[in-house]
């Protein structure tokens, strides 16, 4: 099943056109082929640039979008060959508004192993996609 998994509920408020529906995202299935991910962390790379005149107050304020960024923290599987500092991951983005999740692949900044007493060993991956980079294997 794709991601994401939507349950239409019908809400109480009444619209232009009557009760509104809300399609919400549940879990995290299939966000990671074939890897059960516990927890994801997207969020768009933006740099705020002020401009200010000659009195120290902003006159202009400048959003920089740099492109996304992806935290996903996973059940370790040692089948499964986990991409090192430098390398490439492809991974269903769930940041887009709407139904507009859609494969990309991201730039492996960091891969981090966790591990405690009985319980599972878990890999949390900071990843990004750089809006004018394309993500390569170093």
């Amino acid at each position: 099943m794709s991601w994401p998994i939507n349950f239409n509920i019908t809400t109480q408020f009444v619209g232009k056109s009557g009760a509104l529906p809300i399609l919400l995202p549940w879990g995290t299935d299939g966000l990671l082929s074939g890897i059960i991910v516990k927890t994801v962390r997207a969020s768009q790379m933006i740099s705020e640039v002020q401009i200010e005149q000659g009195s120290g107050l902003t006159v202009s304020d400048i959003l920089i979008n740099d492109g996304d960024e992806i935290e996903f923290t996973c059940v370790d599987d040692r089948a499964y060959s986990w991409p090192l500092a430098g390398g490439v991951v492809t991974f269903l983005n769930p940041q887009p508004n709407g139904t507009g999740a859609t494969s990309e692949n991201y730039q492996v900044i960091n891969n981090n192993y966790t591990v405690a007493r009985k319980v599972e060993g878990e890999r949390t991956v900071l990843a990004k996609k750089y809006s004018l980079i394309t993500p390569v294997q170093m």
